[in-house]
């Protein structure tokens, strides 16, 4: 699941970042190969 947060000023302008991850430490390729491993197992219902 991915939940965006949009944050504007009354007049419309965006208050925040739009990004709001990022690795850290790590590739790019492992936390996909994470990601895929985790939507695995909940589609397994562990």
């Amino acid at each position: 699941m991915i939940v965006k947060e949009y944050w504007r000023s009354p007049s419309g302008e965006a208050m925040k970042s739009l990004q709001w991850a990022h690795i850290e430490a790590g590739s790019r390729s492992a936390v996909v190969d994470w990601l895929e491993r985790q939507e695995r197992r909940l589609e397994k219902g562990e």
